[in-house]
C-alpha cells in the first residue's frame, strides 16, 4: 500500500511469479519493469488510479507467454506502447519451466555484466522467435469506455467488461481476489 510507481527492471528475475496485483495506489508502471519475470505470470490486476505507464512504457507487458487475464479498473490507463499481448519469443524442444530458468539465469548474468555469450546462445538454441503477435490465450477485462477497451478491440484481443457503476468506490478484497 502506498506504492505509486513501479520502476524499470524492478521485478527482474522473479521467474515464479504467477499473479501480479498492483495496489490501488499505483499510478505509473515503467517500461521493462517485468523483464525476465513475466514468463510465468497468468494474471495481472491494475487498479483505478493508474493513469499512464509513463514515458518509458516500452515492453512493460511484452513477452507474457502465459498471461491469461489482464484486469484494468482505470478508464485512463493506456496500454498502447506496453507490448501487452505481443509475444516474439517462446520455448521450443525444451520444457517451459527449464527454458524459463535458463532465460532468467542468462538475464541475471547480463544484469551483473558477466560473460553471457554462452548462456544467451544456449537460450537462443531453445527459443522460437516469432513476428510480434497477439497472444491467443489472453483476455483483457476493463471498464466500459476505457483506453484499455479501445486497445483490446483495435488489436483483436479477447475482451470482457468489468461492470462499473458511476460514482461507486471500489475496494479490492485480496483474500477472495474480488472487487
Amino acid at each position: 500500500d502506498g506504492l505509486e510507481r513501479v520502476e524499470s527492471i524492478s521485478m527482474t528475475g522473479c521467474a515464479r511469479l504467477k499473479e501480479l496485483i498492483f495496489p490501488e495506489s499505483v499510478v505509473r508502471i515503467e517500461g521493462y519493469s517485468m523483464m525476465a519475470s513475466s514468463l510465468s505470470v497468468e494474471k495481472i490486476v491494475i487498479g483505478s488510479k493508474a493513469k499512464d505507464a509513463g514515458d518509458n512504457n516500452t515492453a512493460t507487458f511484452g513477452e507474457l507467454v502465459s498471461l491469461k487475464d489482464f484486469y484494468v479498473y482505470s478508464p485512463d490507463y493506456d496500454p498502447e506502447d506496453s507490448g501487452l499481448g505481443y509475444v516474439s519469443i517462446a520455448p521450443k524442444d525444451m520444457p517451459k519451466d527449464e527454458w524459463i530458468a535458463l532465460y532468467v539465469e542468462a538475464v541475471r548474468e547480463l544484469d551483473h555484466h558477466h560473460n553471457t555469450s554462452e548462456k544467451l546462445e544456449n537460450v537462443m538454441n531453445h527459443t522460437e522467435v516469432f513476428e510480434p503477435r497477439i497472444s491467443d490465450i489472453l483476455t483483457i477485462h476493463a471498464v466500459h469506455d476505457s483506453k484499455t477497451e479501445i486497445y483490446a478491440k483495435e488489436n483483436g484481443i479477447k475482451f470482457e467488461y468489468i461492470h462499473d457503476f458511476e460514482g461507486a468506490k471500489w475496494t479490492y478484497d485480496y483474500e477472495n481476489m474480488v472487487r
